[in-house]
């Protein structure tokens, strides 16, 4: 809950941030509204001193962000990565909610490359095939890099890099065939390229 807490203190710094940006003639208002989707690489599940790599996974999401300068925008993201493990339903999953920052590094005609990060919280659990998931929610850290096209003056295509780290290991006690018992943790990560598109309104 603490995290949640501060979240939700950290977006609403980024509001009266914003305002006072826009008193200083900073920025245009102009919001944006995007969705994403792609793919992962092997997911790490650190357990009893062993990495046990996945070896395929999807992330999908949304985001809104509001323009304060020519170059710079801060927003709100949401984003759901899977990693799954082979030959079985068992999977590490992460859901994340996250302050962002993306600051566009040059500006072409219709093209830009920009780099971004983002601060907040992650869901991380490792889920088993009957369905009992065991993680907790653990404060987060996202850094990205991209190209954005604009295919109107209102829609653009977008591909983008980006590593998503829980800065705290949680925990996974009670998983397994027989149940680990108190004190084992799994830490999280994951090093993603997607695609989406973006709606200026």
């Amino acid at each position: 809950m603490r995290y949640l807490l501060m979240i939700a203190a950290l977006c609403f710094g980024t509001s009266v941030q914003a305002q006072s940006l826009s008193f200083g003639n900073l920025t245009g208002g102009e919001y944006r509204f995007e969705i994403f989707a792609g793919g992962s690489d092997a997911g790490p599940l650190f357990w009893n001193n062993r990495d046990f790599a996945t070896d395929s996974a999807t992330i999908a999401g949304f985001a809104l962000t509001q323009k304060f300068s020519d170059r710079l925008s801060l927003g709100i993201e949401y984003s759901n990565v899977r990693h799954r493990f082979t030959g079985t339903s068992n999977f590490n999953t992460a859901d994340s909610l996250l302050a962002t920052a993306e600051y566009d590094i040059f500006q072409g005609e219709r093209i830009a490359f920009y780099a971004g990060g983002g601060l907040g919280v992650i869901k991380a659990s490792y889920d088993q095939r009957d369905d009992q998931d065991f993680g907790e929610t653990i404060p987060g850290l996202q850094v990205s890099i991209g190209t954005r096209f604009d295919l109107t003056d209102r829609l653009d295509i977008f591909v983008e890099a980006r590593h998503l780290k829980g800065l705290k290991k949680f925990s996974i006690q009670g998983a397994g065939v027989v149940p680990l018992p108190a004190g084992r943790v799994s830490e999280f990560e994951s090093n993603n390229v997607v695609v989406g598109l973006g709606i200026k309104f």
